[in-house]
């Protein structure tokens, strides 16, 4: 386990200013819908091997708005993306946090067969206070929380976490409520992270959409209409 990095946890620092963020609780809205690589938008792109940040990076391919990572060639490697706005995460009153994501995990190659994890996604609040997702082929595993639970990820599967004060949370699976979790206080804040996480396993995974913000806070049902008007989906 020692030898496992979540990308989402590292600190490095990347080159490059940000833009300035909003004033805390202001509503915001950040969507990757796979028109282009990540990087050529909002997101900063974090690669690299054993041999450190920058050494090697996964194979990735952007096709009908599907970004796929494949890391397969080498178990040391980390590729993902990410995303500081410090201070500027959180929702304000009356408001809620929104990630949602579409993920399909075609193969995992785990050096330790009890860690089978690859791809994941991430966030951190204002506060510290963190919820971190990893994700096999027929389960996935609640990082700080450390709860697993099975699930099909060879079929597409859509996410979405809600938050109206970054303590509790309530994760939706194919618009469907999965689970009703809590947030974790953690090292660092402020930032949101996904892709290929985690040294010690290589995997095939496709990544449709990545989208998260604050938005105004109407009833969870009515909440669950209105998110999708907002965003161009695929599916695969």
């Amino acid at each position: 386990m020692n030898r496992l990095i979540v990308a989402f946890l590292a600190t490095v620092t990347l080159a490059g200013a940000l833009s300035a963020p909003p004033a805390v609780g202001e509503p915001y809205w950040i969507a990757w819908e796979g028109d282009t690589f990540p990087e050529e938008g909002e997101w900063n792109r974090l690669y690299g091997n054993w041999d450190g940040p920058w050494q090697d990076q996964a194979i990735r391919t952007l096709h009908d708005g599907v970004l796929t990572i494949n890391s397969l060639h080498d178990q040391g490697i980390y590729d993902g993306y990410w995303l500081e706005r410090p201070g500027a995460i959180d929702p304000g009153p009356g408001e809620t946090f929104v990630m949602e994501w579409s993920l399909r995990v075609e193969e995992v190659d785990p050096m330790y067969p009890s860690v089978p994890y690859d791809p994941d996604t991430g966030v951190r609040s204002n506060e510290a206070f963190g919820v971190a997702f990893a994700f096999s082929t027929d389960c996935f595993y609640s990082y700080f929380e450390h709860i697993e639970w099975s699930l099909d990820l060879t079929i597409t599967r859509e996410f979405r976490l809600v938050s109206a004060d970054m303590r509790t949370y309530s994760l939706y699976v194919d618009e469907e409520l999965f689970f009703t979790g809590d947030f974790v206080h953690v090292m660092s804040q402020a930032d949101v992270a996904w892709g290929d996480g985690m040294q010690g396993t290589a995997s095939l995974h496709h990544w449709d959409y990545f989208r998260f913000g604050v938005v105004p806070e109407p009833g969870t049902a009515i909440l669950l209409l209105i998110i999708p008007a907002w965003c161009r989906g695929r599916r695969f």
